[in-house]
């Protein structure tokens, strides 16, 4: 089964990089003997190897497969359907090799609550929920110790999302302080963030309503971009939402709509840890929809005093 594009695209090149997809997959580990992970990683004893072509749908929102995967090679997109009828499809995340996904079908029971989809081709180890409970009356210690490494997991992904849910907390209070000042918004946010991501250097440049074209609102360490460069980061981001290169991370400023407000640009040493990734993409989506209102509300505001003024006349 192939896939119809949504119409917000993650960006193909990474939700987990390589190293924290590794770490996920040591959390996996942790509790299991050597040989046990040798098995696991050949694809016997319970476990069987698939392999999934590019654009297929491992499983789709709603459905009632249980099975858990963990990625031994290439990547997959998870979707979800948002809006009040479901109409539209926002990108979760970008998994890659390492990473494990479905284990809340396979403990649970419950319909899937997004699509998975495979970004490039993949080849997975499958646990069928058939194989899991067979494992669970035969080898009842051994069960037992699989299900607290999956817990492991889903705790390690809890406390990110935490994190990420405090952080976004804060920016929805410097939007609502801002007042509408979109360079002392812009400020703010540089500063959180530095912080949170370690970023070195960065500059934030949003789009001149008038001109179209962007100017730079705030900036931080020593990295000066050009309008010219800030144009070609536009160009190369396309319909992604970022993209890395050599310690930077470029992304694009836009509100839920997918509509292009600005761009973000950051650079430290070193790769992009998957969770900074994550959280500077919501927090320039907290940023696009704070954008997309202010204008709204610019725009009623110039309705109302042209309305006015023809009045007066």
């Amino acid at each position: 089964m192939m896939w119809k594009r949504s119409s917000e695209l993650c960006n193909p090149l990474t939700r987990h990089d390589m190293n924290d997809s590794v770490s996920e997959l040591d959390t996996f580990f942790a509790d299991l003997s050597p040989d046990e992970r040798e098995k696991i990683l050949a694809g016997e004893s319970i476990w069987t190897k698939q392999s999934f072509s590019k654009g297929t749908i491992i499983f789709e929102e709603g459905s009632a497969t249980s099975d858990l995967y963990i990625i031994l090679k290439g990547s997959v997109e998870i979707v979800k359907r948002v809006g009040d009828q479901g109409d539209r499809q926002k990108c979760l995340a970008i998994l890659q090799k390492g990473a494990i996904f479905g284990e809340g079908a396979l403990l649970s029971q419950q319909p899937r609550y997004a699509t998975v989809r495979a970004v490039k081709d993949v080849e997975a180890l499958v646990l069928s929920q058939a194989q899991f409970q067979s494992f669970l009356h035969t080898h009842r210690e051994a069960a037992f110790t699989l299900i607290l490494s999956i817990l492991k997991v889903v705790n390690q992904r809890l406390i990110s999302t935490n994190y990420e849910l405090v952080t976004l907390y804060e920016i929805s209070q410097l939007v609502t302080q801002s007042k509408g000042d979109l360079r002392t918004l812009s400020g703010r946010i540089a500063k959180k963030l530095a912080a949170v991501t370690h970023a070195t250097q960065g500059v934030l440049a949003l789009k001149n309503p008038l001109t179209t074209r962007e100017e730079v609102f705030a900036q931080w360490g020593n990295l000066n971009l050009t309008l010219e460069q800030l144009q070609r980061f536009e160009q190369e981001l396309g319909t992604q939402r970022f993209s890395t290169q050599e310690g930077r991370l470029t992304i694009g400023i836009r509100d839920l709509s997918g509509k292009f407000w600005g761009t973000l640009v950051m650079q430290k040493e070193g790769e992009w840890p998957s969770e900074s990734v994550k959280l500077a993409l919501a927090i320039a989506e907290q940023l696009g929809m704070a954008i997309a209102e202010y204008r709204f509300m610019e725009m009623e505001a110039g309705r109302s005093r042209l309305e006015q003024r023809n009045i007066s006349f």
